[in-house]
């Protein structure tokens, strides 16, 4: 139950977690948020790659996390202007999906493999060096709020603001104006958030963020 113990703040009391075994159809769409958010993440990555010229002075974890930045900031605007035209229609998004799965396959074929391998093994490398004490909470806090992303959504901020807006324009086939005040802040990363509730609902859009935390991290 929820209740008011002040103006502004709300207590989850009385919460009983119970353990349940997940259904068939609950397992689908946790493994198709995540597919949906794997091809995203990869394809922005790959995106970014194209985009990015190479420095001998940089290393290549530096050159992957640049990568998915730029990635992120093309699919952004990209998604802006698709809403903006009023074309959030799932054919669109299909073909958005494919050219998410495309993109990899022409990367490959310019460096993209040899910039994942030489990030992993930079990578590798730095968390043998790392002490055991430094690394446990790290993973512990990555691992959680993995796991948090295919948990349903009650916090009334992502409730109103950071996932409902962008459903919202996907209902309505684009950007439209609303009487929501947090629709008129700017969503250049929320409107990330509109293909991705489509295709792979709730787990999907959750992930991304824990993708800027992997990105931050590296």
């Amino acid at each position: 139950y929820i209740f008011k113990t002040s103006p502004g703040i709300s207590v989850l009391a009385f919460f009983k977690p119970e353990l349940f075994a997940p259904s068939l159809a609950l397992l689908e769409r946790y493994a198709r948020g995540f597919g949906v958010w794997a091809l995203f993440a990869f394809a922005s990555v790959a995106l970014g790659s194209l985009i990015a010229r190479p420095s001998d002075e940089q290393s290549n974890l530096g050159r992957l996390v640049i990568s998915a930045g730029l990635g992120l900031a093309v699919w952004s605007l990209a998604i802006l202007i698709l809403g903006a035209f009023g074309l959030y229609r799932m054919p669109i998004f299909y073909g958005l999906a494919a050219l998410w799965a495309l993109l990899p396959v022409a990367a490959w074929r310019l460096g993209l493999g040899s910039l994942l391998s030489g990030a992993a093994r930079e990578l590798g490398e730095g968390w043998r060096r790392a002490p055991p004490w430094a690394l446990i909470p790290i993973v512990i806090t990555f691992a959680l709020a993995f796991i948090m992303a295919f948990v349903p959504e009650i916090f009334y901020d992502s409730m109103v603001y950071h996932l409902a807006v962008p459903r919202w324009y996907f209902f309505e086939g684009g950007i439209k104006y609303s009487h929501i005040m947090h629709s008129n802040f700017p969503l250049m990363i929320q409107i990330l958030y509109a293909p991705l509730l489509a295709l792979g609902g709730e787990p999907a859009a959750k992930l991304v963020h824990w993708f800027f935390g992997i990105l931050l991290f590296l």
